[in-house]
């Protein structure tokens, strides 16, 4: 089966694909993508496993893109499609609570600011649900998000919904916002927590504080509240102009990942969530899109996403824990986020 992404932006009726007739090309670093054409795919923290991908060649704008449907689906581990439902639950609840409470710690001692905590679950196949017909399943209940489906030998197939924007611009003018805090939405006003405020807080600090050295011009607007499927999130929005000297590759390099991912302080932060987290999140809270050489982008985070395997699908999702968090109510946002996919499914 042949790389290829498949994909479409907010409020689109078309869909843009990508294809390659050989293997992706496999970027060292961020840096890399200074100056490249093509479609990126970036992991939450490179490694051998999870490299960062550009799909660089055909492009065609809607119609129809073909895919073996059979084909080219990653396999997840064995004791996924064997474990019944109620054990899986059992599992996942159990670790998730592990990783809180150590997670819990670290924040109670004042080591970190934030961090996100991210878990997954596997949701066994039990109709003939193709991934093209999951991808337009998901254009169709979610017209206001990115919509991407992306397969390479390396990532496997993975499946994305997300309303978050990392980097959007062109001719050196760019948009990127902070979005963190969650509720269900509902209509008329919301009454945020304090903690969803902070949680928010931080993120929108992270972004100022990045844009300040590298950028001028910088505007910004927020937070208020917005909606992600049933979600409802708050929201800032930067618009700036990167300096001449900083290039899209080294920005990026800075930027990612970002508080609403990771935490607080970032390389710490990483460090300690990929030491210690139970899930590995290989593509989930990285980002993808098209990129140009003249420096143009539009790039989303891996928010509410899928890996596709043959007999099962594994979703991701993740919440920001700050030290006032209890274990129940980050636990009930995380299965708030996952319908989010599941509803892809039924």
């Amino acid at each position: 089966m042949k790389p290829f992404a498949v994909y479409r932006f907010p409020d689109e009726k078309s869909y843009h694909v990508v294809s390659l007739p050989v293997a992706p090309r496999i970027l060292a670093s961020m840096a890399e993508i200074n100056e490249s054409e093509g479609f990126v795919i970036a992991p939450f923290a490179p490694s051998d496993d999870s490299p960062i991908l550009l799909l660089g060649s055909k492009k065609a704008e809607g119609g129809d893109f073909s895919m073996n449907d059979e084909e080219g689906l990653s396999l997840l581990p064995d004791e996924s499609d064997t474990t019944d439902f109620k054990s899986r639950v059992t599992e996942e609840r159990e670790a998730y609570r592990q990783d809180f409470l150590r997670f819990q710690q670290e924040l109670g001692n004042g080591m970190f600011g934030k961090l996100v905590l991210a878990r997954s679950f596997v949701e066994m196949k039990t109709g003939r649900l193709s991934p093209r017909e999951i991808f337009v399943r998901a254009c169709h209940c979610y017209p206001h998000q990115y919509i991407a489906l992306f397969y390479t030998p390396q990532t496997g197939m993975w499946l994305m919904a997300s309303p978050e924007i990392l980097l959007e611009g062109r001719q050196g003018r760019y948009r990127t916002m902070a979005l963190a805090g969650t509720m269900p939405y509902r209509e008329g006003s919301l009454d945020w927590s304090e903690k969803n405020r902070e949680e928010q807080k931080w993120v929108a600090d992270y972004v100022r504080e990045r844009l300040q050295p590298i950028a001028d011009r910088i505007e910004e607007q927020g937070p208020y509240t917005v909606q992600a499927a049933g979600l409802a999130h708050l929201r800032t929005d930067f618009r700036f102009c990167l300096n001449d000297n900083i290039h899209l590759g080294h920005f990026l390099d800075t930027f990612h990942p970002t508080p609403a991912v990771c935490g607080m302080p970032k390389e710490a932060a990483r460090k300690f969530i990929l030491a210690h987290e139970h899930t590995r999140r290989r593509y989930y809270s990285g980002f993808t899109g098209p990129v140009s050489k003249d420096g143009s982008c539009r790039l989303y985070v891996t928010l509410r996403c899928m890996q596709m395997g043959r007999c099962s699908y594994r979703l991701f999702a993740g919440g920001g824990l700050l030290k006032e968090s209890t274990e129940d109510n980050e636990w009930k946002e995380t299965e708030a986020k996952l319908q989010t996919m599941r509803r892809l499914l039924l």
